[in-house]
């Protein structure tokens, strides 16, 4: 049946429009279902009263920029968008009866400052880019947290969890999986404590100094992803494995000692570090050649700055700088250390069957451009390639082309 009762159009209990313009409002007791974008828009409502309200569909309320209040009581179950950009909305309370909120119901309500939880699910992107959120509270309903419920979460200070629940604590003032000891979320004010076993995906997302105690053993890929305030870190000596991308992006960051502990740094770890002036290695850590490469290895940006030193010997450690240079990511003068000149030859000798004849286009520096011509030249004669040889001979050196 539909019947329009003063500014709701309503038919069998869905309310599929509303064409008032209140700052406060309570929906009718017969009412189960808010449809679709029934209060887009209303750039005039403050708060609303759900009353016995069970569903809220798609985009119910979103775009209501002024909406301040909502009383959740009877609720089940949200849709997505349903509150989208209502960037006044100060607090929420999601009550154990809902049983199904989907994503991005509450993304880009920036003016957000507090969110309390006592349901199961928490779905993907739920408080996306709630810049301003300040203080998470989770009861012992929680069960599952999507890693993106809270991405773009950037001034989160205080999180609390309450101890009957058994899947997450708040150790440290972060959100950490009880039973593995993992890091799932840190704040502005985390501490990093000695039980933590790993830190997780996109753990932290706007944090300046980090301090891990004794006991932490992983730092997941992208852990520290995006992180362009971070401009200090203290990584435990216990840690053994450092995950690709993990530091990607920490455009602040300016020194980290790597300890010996780490036997190799993954692709992408420092991609977009542009002010790293120290990478210290403890120990014999390997690198990858494409350290400092975006995803893709589209592109690489290397620190203008960086040096990298063998702490024990608290010396350069040019060896480390030769793939980088032999791929074109080392172009200019100043890259290239004469004083190591016979250890750079002794790189590219011994490894001339990994190096592509292409990089002699790139080559801008002419002491390495002379050691990778004789180096292709004397490959080419031991390993009988004397049609390649004869066009390395032939060729201009300013013009390359080896393919034949």
């Amino acid at each position: 049946m539909y019947t329009k009762f003063m500014n709701y159009n309503i038919k069998d209990g869905i309310l599929l429009e509303y064409t008032g313009n209140e700052e406060e409002v309570t929906i009718p007791e017969q009412v189960h279902t808010i449809a679709s974008y029934a209060f887009e828009n209303c750039e005039q409502l403050k708060k609303i009263n759900l009353n016995r309200t069970k569903r809220i569909d798609e985009g119910a309320f979103c775009d209501c920029i002024s909406l301040e209040s909502i009383e959740f009581e009877s609720v089940e179950s949200i849709s997505k968008y349903a509150f989208y950009n209502c960037f006044s909305l100060k607090e929420v309370e999601l009550k154990s009866v809902i049983s199904f909120i989907d994503e991005q119901a509450f993304a880009y309500c920036v003016g957000l400052k507090k969110v309390e939880i006592h349901m199961s699910n928490l779905s993907k992107h739920l408080f996306y880019h709630c810049k301003n959120l300040e203080e998470i509270q989770l009861g012992k309903e929680v069960e599952s947290i999507d890693l993106t419920s809270f991405l773009g979460c950037t001034n989160i200070q205080t999180i609390q969890i309450d101890p009957e629940n058994e899947i997450y604590d708040d150790r440290g003032n972060a959100i950490v999986e009880s039973k593995e000891n993992r890091l799932f979320l840190g704040c502005k004010n985390t501490t990093i404590e000695a039980s933590i076993h790993s830190i997780g995906y996109h753990s932290f997302q706007n944090i300046k100094k980090v301090k891990m105690l004794e006991g932490v053993q992983i730092i997941e890929p992208e852990a520290f992803y995006q992180c362009s305030q971070l401009e200090e870190i203290e990584l435990a000596q216990s840690i053994s494995y450092i995950g690709a991308a993990a530091f990607y992006q920490c455009e602040s960051l300016k020194r980290i000692v790597i300890p010996r502990s780490i036997q190799s740094l993954e692709s992408h770890t420092f991609h977009g570090c542009v002010t790293l002036e120290e990478l210290v290695l403890e120990g014999n850590t390997k690198i990858s050649p494409f350290l400092f490469d975006s995803f893709g290895n589209d592109f690489c940006i290397l620190p203008k700055n960086l040096k990298i030193y063998m702490k024990e010997e608290a010396k350069e450690l040019p060896s480390k700088f030769i793939p980088f240079l032999i791929n074109g990511y080392l172009e200019e003068e100043r890259y290239f250390i004469k004083d190591h000149r016979q250890v750079v030859e002794k790189y590219i000798h011994t490894h001339i069957q990994e190096i592509k004849e292409d990089i002699l286009l790139n080559c801008k520096n002419p002491a390495l451009k002379e050691m990778l011509v004789d180096s292709f030249m004397e490959y080419y004669r031991t390993s009988r390639q004397f049609d390649r040889l004869a066009k390395l001979l032939n060729s201009n050196h300013d013009e390359f082309d080896l393919n034949l």
